[in-house]
């Protein structure tokens, strides 16, 4: 079941509503408290604690019994698979960056240093993805999900983003 959880708070997460590890856990602990015995009580569980937004509801109640019914999970799209080999590698080199970044900056905490204005700032950038409100993140992550639904644009539609993308530097 834990494992089903996970996946259902990635889905929410993809669809765009912003879950953090602590509400996460959140859900978890208080999952140990109420039990999964009683459907809805499991489902006001899971909303109480990983939807902060009025907006964010409506993929909630759309994901909840996709996930929560009999059967498998929807499966997880893995967007790697439509990365070029250049593409994965710069990921790749990014993430290994951003994990030697954040390590520094936990190694000089736990020795008792403080971090300057800089890296609070260059840390507060790591981990809060402030970019999901700009409109290209979005139509990037729209074509993703799309790459993995059944729901597909049309010729036209499909043009004027990837004129927009290229446009504003997204491939």
């Amino acid at each position: 079941m834990d494992r089903r959880i996970i996946e259902f708070i990635a889905a929410l997460r993809n669809s765009g509503a912003r879950v953090s590890l602590a509400e996460s856990s959140d859900a978890f602990q208080a999952i140990d408290q109420m039990g999964i015995q009683d459907r809805e009580t499991f489902r006001i569980t899971l909303r109480s604690t990983l939807v902060k937004n009025n907006s964010d509801l409506v993929e909630f109640d759309r994901l909840f019994p996709l996930f929560f019914q009999s059967g498998a999970p929807p499966p997880m799209v893995n967007p790697s698979m439509d990365l070029s080999p250049d593409e994965a590698q710069k990921i790749a080199d990014a993430l290994r960056q951003f994990t030697k970044n954040l390590r520094d900056m936990l190694e000089k905490l736990l020795q008792g240093e403080p971090l300057s204005q800089e890296e609070l700032s260059r840390l507060d950038q790591m981990l809060n993805m402030d970019d999901v409100n700009d409109l290209r993140y979005q139509n990037w992550m729209a074509r993703q999900m799309e790459k993995g639904s059944s729901v597909r644009r049309s010729p036209k539609s499909s043009a004027r983003a990837d004129e927009y993308a290229s446009a504003n530097g997204y491939e």
